[in-house]
């Protein structure tokens, strides 16, 4: 009896556990479900197990479609794999448009049997802004050292070749020129220019009137 007693004792317990796991797999799923950022997790092929619904939104590709698939259809440099820390990769959306993205991986799952979780964020706005913010920084550097060259220099074409200098050499522009107008032709005539290393100065013809 008494072993009778522990034996069907154990059963409300292996049920509650059994319970509990169920319950803890749901509240995983409405996690990964409701998170904002992606969340991909791979076998130890790298195929795709996991695909959360921000990973849908943010690859433009279906769960059904990604499940199995290689991880390199959306992230092609698969070394993001090993690297825990947060760091930049590049992603592929399905219909191939490219993505900057930032990734954190953590690997877990049974022994012979590794797991591979990514979390992915969407930086590519956040790495515009930071390139435009620097371009407008390098605009300004070029535009006070033209001031001070305008300040400071009393002959004409060398204040034009300072300007330009100033324009390439802040990686504002790839090439700079300026052109004088010719009152009797019409014609623009370059005569300063930085940066112009296929000889386009040399042969543009502009004209300001309607020709």
């Amino acid at each position: 009896m008494v072993r009778f007693s522990r034996h069907r004792d154990r059963l409300p317990r292996a049920a509650r556990q059994a319970a509990r796991l169920r319950a803890n797999e749901s509240r995983l799923d409405t996690i990964l479900r409701s998170a904002s950022d992606a969340v991909i997790a791979t076998d130890a092929a790298h195929r795709v197990v996991l695909f959360n619904a921000a990973a849908e939104r943010l690859f433009q590709c279906s769960e059904a479609d990604a499940l199995g698939a290689p991880v390199s259809r959306f992230l092609p440099d698969t070394r993001a794999l090993a690297d825990t820390a947060p760091h930049q990769v590049a992603g592929l959306r399905a219909d191939g448009a490219p993505l900057s993205l930032e990734a954190a991986c953590s690997s877990g799952g049974q022994e012979g049997d590794p797991l591979y979780t990514l979390v992915l964020r969407d930086i590519s706005a956040r790495l515009a802004h930071e390139q435009e913010n620097e371009r407008i920084k390098r605009l300004y550097a070029a535009l006070s050292q033209i001031n001070q060259a305008i300040v400071w220099t009393h002959d004409r074409d060398e204040l034009f070749r300072k300007v330009c200098d100033a324009l390439i050499g802040n990686e504002v522009f790839r090439m700079c020129w300026i052109g004088w107008h010719d009152a009797d032709t019409r014609r623009l005539l370059p005569v300063a220019q930085a940066g112009d290393h296929q000889g386009y100065t040399r042969d543009i013809v502009i004209y300001t009137d309607d020709r």
